[in-house]
């Protein structure tokens, strides 16, 4: 049985590629060829046609095999690259297999050839099963993820107004269900938010925007925002900044991301401390890093939780704790601070816990 192949011949000499075709249609391909020795035409078949292998002769008076390539790898096109030469050192081909090409002969040397091109074809539709599975699966948390924000919005909105009153007098117990409710609405769409970030770090489509920037000021900030105030007063908890360094310089990150992650950690911190305990938050220099640490005077993680604290997932042993964040939470805080080449962890502490993750003062991680 035949199977049909377009491929798109790199090549000078009519005669090289009609022995190419020839030792293909041997092997049982039914081929459908282009031949081009040029920049231009090479660059004009790519955008009109459907390739599904391209081989270049490696050294032509106009053209070359790496320039071929380096052309192909600009496209964005995922065809597989093959070199023909028959001067084309060790060297080069190794400079070549780096650069993004599939294999490389030598002319007339095709021994292996039918089953380099069959392996080559497999590899490639399962790539493009691959790309497809994975833009199914975009679609689907992008989508998953607006279905649920405009409803849960649209309720946070309405129990806004019910606290407030507005449409008729609560009682004091119909006002702590209410709260309650607006609580846990809060909650799922925290929940919601770390879905597709989550999804969106794993396929590396955040792009971070960074400035440099007085990290004791956006600290402050952080501290003393709504947000916090809220749950401080909730469980009557103290929050105090401890200055551990006398100079701190500005540094490169991105705000909005690195804010996700001191929420977190401080919203944590407070939810596990006792009531009327204390949280504090301290910076100190760790050599070419920041640090920046939030510890509580809680119980601590169980020892049989910790090696899973910034995964997404565990194992079934642990999952009476997925209240204390084992889901997205400190999974997304890991993503977000290693995008910025920084390192998060934990420490038990005798009298509580200790959550930090350090920035690098370089501003060489700049994207």
């Amino acid at each position: 049985m035949t199977k049909q192949v377009n491929i798109l011949i790199v090549e000078d000499n009519p005669d090289d590629a009609e022995l190419l075709v020839l030792e293909l249609e041997r092997g049982g391909f039914d081929v459908d060829y282009e031949r081009v020795d040029t920049p231009e035409n090479f660059s004009k078949a790519l955008t009109q046609h459907h390739w599904d292998l391209i081989f270049s002769d490696h050294t032509m008076p106009r053209f070359s095999s790496l320039h071929a390539l380096n052309l192909r790898n600009q496209s964005g096109l995922d065809i597989p690259f093959i070199i023909l030469s028959g001067t084309m050192g060790e060297d080069l081909a190794v400079e070549a297999m780096r650069s993004g090409a599939s294999d490389y002969f030598v002319k007339g040397g095709f021994k292996r050839l039918v089953s380099a091109v069959n392996r080559e074809l497999q590899e490639a539709q399962q790539r493009a099963s691959g790309r497809q599975s994975e833009w199914e699966l975009e679609h689907f948390v992008a989508s998953l993820t607006h279905d649920l924000r405009t409803p849960i919005l649209a309720e946070s909105r309405i129990l806004e107004l019910l606290a407030q009153g507005t449409f008729d007098p609560l009682t004091s117990a119909q006002a702590d269900v209410i709260n309650e409710l607006i609580r846990s609405n809060q909650f799922v769409q925290h929940m919601v938010q770390n879905i597709l970030f989550t999804y969106k770090y794993r396929q590396r489509q955040v792009i971070l925007h960074k400035e440099q920037t007085d990290l004791l000021q956006f600290v402050q900030v952080i501290v003393e925002s709504l947000t916090i105030r809220t749950i401080l007063q909730e469980k009557e908890v103290r929050l105090r900044i401890e200055e551990l360094m006398t100079e701190i310089p500005l540094i490169c990150f991105d705000r909005h991301e690195v804010q996700r992650v001191l929420l977190n950690l401080i919203k944590n911190a407070v939810e596990y401390s006792p009531p009327q305990g204390t949280v504090s938050v301290a910076l100190a220099n760790d050599g070419d890093r920041i640090c920046v640490s939030v510890q509580d005077s809680g119980p601590g993680v169980d020892v049989t939780l910790e090696p899973y604290l910034f995964t997404m997932y565990a194992p079934a042993t642990v999952k009476k704790y997925r209240k204390l964040g084992l889901g997205l939470g400190l999974y997304l805080s890991k993503q977000i601070i290693m995008a910025h080449g920084g390192h998060i962890g934990y420490e038990k502490l005798d009298d509580g816990s200790r959550f930090y993750f350090s920035l690098p003062l370089s501003d060489s991680s700049l994207n």
